[in-house]
This record gives C-alpha cells, sequence and structure tokens, in this order.
C-alpha cells in the first residue's frame, strides 16, 4: 500500500511539474516588453505600439536578400496586410534601416522601423535565429507564429 501511495504522489508531482512548465512556455510566448531606437534615435518602447486586431514584428537584416524576397511579397500584398500594425527591428546601419524604409514603405504609417544599436533583440527574441525572423501577436499581446522566410500568404493567413 506505502508503494502505491509513493506511485501515486511520483505521478502528481509529475503533473504539477508539467503544468508549471506549461504555464511557462506559454508566459514566454507574450509580447517581450522590448526597447528599441527609432530612426531619430529616441527610445521606443513595446508599450509606445498600440494596435487593434495583430501586431508583426520582423527581424532583418536591409542587406538581406531573403529579407528584401519576403519584403517585396509583403509590399505587393499589402492590402493583405491592413489588420495588423508592423515594427520592423534591425541592429544594421540607421541610415540603411532608413533607406529600406523609405525604399518599401515610404508614408505607411502602419510599418514601425526600430533601430537595434545595442544588440539587444536576443535578450527579448533569443529564438530569433535568422533574417528575417517574424512573430505575430494577436490584440491580446499572446504570440499567434513565429515565422522564419515566408511569402505573403504564409503570413497574413494568421490575420483572421
Amino acid at each position: 500500500m506505502k508503494f502505491l501511495f509513493q506511485i501515486a504522489l511520483s505521478i502528481a508531482i509529475c503533473c504539477m511539474a508539467i503544468v508549471n512548465v506549461s504555464a511557462q512556455t506559454k508566459a514566454a510566448k507574450k509580447l517581450p516588453d522590448f526597447k528599441f531606437f527609432d530612426l531619430k534615435g529616441n527610445v521606443f518602447g513595446a508599450k509606445q505600439i498600440s494596435y487593434d486586431k495583430y501586431l508583426t514584428v520582423v527581424y532583418f537584416d536591409p542587406s538581406c536578400e531573403h529579407c528584401e524576397k519576403v519584403t517585396k511579397d509583403i509590399v505587393a500584398n499589402i492590402n493583405k496586410f491592413k489588420n495588423t500594425k508592423m515594427v520592423w527591428v534591425s541592429f544594421g546601419d540607421a541610415k540603411q534601416i532608413a533607406e529600406f524604409q523609405n525604399k518599401y514603405f515610404k508614408g505607411n504609417k502602419n510599418v514601425i522601423f526600430l533601430h537595434d544599436k545595442n544588440m539587444k533583440i536576443f535578450d527579448f527574441y533569443p529564438d530569433a535565429e535568422d533574417t528575417p525572423t517574424i512573430y505575430i501577436y494577436d490584440k491580446n499581446k499572446n504570440q499567434v507564429a513565429k515565422l522564419g522566410e515566408s511569402l505573403a500568404k504564409d503570413i497574413y493567413k494568421y490575420y483572421r
């Protein structure tokens, strides 16, 4: 009988550990409270971004061919991105980031470009591996998807 009690207790402890890990995983999927810089050099944080439906954060490099390919496809389908605020973050040269913005999103108020001049992207997004890495969040700041190089249709399908 004592043996059965020990087994039951072990199972209960394992279940509690699984629930705890699951809760930690969900917490890690929230929009991080990042702070980068706008292209004028001012600190700009996640709390300053207001959006109604979705937020798309794109970690990119303005000189990356893959980033340019994804961007061109997004621009060609820009009407499908009306339900999301887009934030593009790069630790590349600020001048190159501004040129990238002007080339693809000049005058688009739904797109924000941020400079990570202190290379903090990996503090906020430790799973960002390649450029581009795309994170999509819902209105409750829960991560809906994490994508690598993707076609626009594979991105906007998350904006329901």
